[in-house]
């Protein structure tokens, strides 16, 4: 919440506003606030790169020997920027990203003739289509995604009918077999798309890899997706509300307050999805010919997780958290 009176008494928001006016794009709240972001992220990601440097590369190098000073630099930068992506500037910019969306759809409209409808119109249609078509293909692009072999594609046929939904398009996912992970991107069945790391096809066996389908058949079958949207646009809407009563120093901080919320409850929302994913692909295990059981899921998470059974995440609970889950239920 200091941030924003912090800038503000540094002249960096009359600096913002004049850049803006130059520009002509001083009508729209969002963009100034977009603009007072910058420093918070650039914040945000310094510490993780001080993190970084503190945390000594646990991998060695393809011989086997001790990174060097490059390489370690190499590596500092390159996690601390992925992890400040991740876990900050895109659960940050993503709310304020879709608010500036509509408010400058808004703003666009309201030359036309029918006032600022049309340009919401668009700017939700923009939004949806975004959202169900264009991030998944772009995101697949992003990581070069190829497809899998036959033997891994019949492996997920035969597990996700049992869904009675449509089969995403099955791709794996190249880490250079440092991250065993699986998910599923797009909200709809002709955009999903399965992916699975190579790290993950060469640590499980196939009943462990089926365990780890039926959980992200699990995500699908119980909309989980759509349900950490909520976060987001409950976020959106009290923003838009924020941009339409306040301005300056304090529409920034209260963003701050909003982003503090959706960041908080966006975990709690994704934990409890992980969780109930979980329960759900041990049940519907037990509806398949095949006698997999939550042993199978408690395996391929603990071979997953690695080193890092008591590490959490704002995506995912711990192993450890995960594991007493499913025995419990079980």
């Amino acid at each position: 919440m200091a941030q924003p009176f912090l800038l503000a008494a540094a002249g960096w928001t009359s600096y913002g506003q004049t850049m803006l006016f130059q520009a002509g794009v001083l009508e729209s709240k969002s963009l100034p606030l977009l603009f007072q972001m910058i420093p918070c992220l650039a914040l945000l990601v310094t510490l993780e790169m001080i993190w970084c440097f503190g945390t000594p590369q646990s991998t060695p190098s393809s011989n086997g020997t001790k990174p060097t000073w490059n390489q370690q630099l190499g590596w500092c930068i390159r996690r601390s920027l992925q992890n400040a992506t991740c876990t900050w500037i895109v659960p940050i910019l993503l709310p304020i990203a879709i608010a500036s969306f509509v408010d400058t759809g808004q703003l666009v409209g309201s030359r036309l003739p029918d006032g600022g409808m049309m340009g919401s119109v668009l700017s939700v249609i923009g939004s949806s289509l975004a959202a169900t078509i264009a991030i998944p293909h772009l995101f697949v692009w992003l990581i070069r995604a190829r497809p899998t072999d036959d033997s891994i594609e019949t492996i997920v046929k035969n597990v996700w009918k049992i869904g009675n939904i449509r089969t995403p398009t099955i791709l794996q996912w190249p880490t250079g077999c440092r991250v065993a992970n699986a998910a599923v991107v797009g909200l709809i069945g002709y955009s999903r798309k399965l992916l699975l790391t190579d790290a993950l096809l060469q640590r499980l066996t196939d009943r462990e890899l089926s365990m780890v389908v039926l959980h992200e058949l699990a995500h699908c079958v119980r909309y989980h997706a759509w349900i950490r949207m909520a976060p987001t646009i409950c976020t959106v809407a009290f923003l838009l509300l924020a941009m339409s009563l306040l301005h300056g120093v304090y529409l920034a901080a209260v963003c701050m307050i909003l982003l503090a919320c959706f960041l908080g409850s966006l975990v709690a929302v994704c934990w409890w999805t992980e969780h109930d994913a979980d329960r759900v692909a041990v049940k519907l295990a037990s509806q398949l010919q095949a006698e997999y059981s939550a042993n199978d899921l408690v395996t391929a998470l603990q071979k997953i997780y690695g080193t890092r059974q008591t590490k959490s995440s704002w995506l995912h609970p711990s192993c450890n958290q995960r594991v007493s889950a499913i025995l419990s239920n079980s």
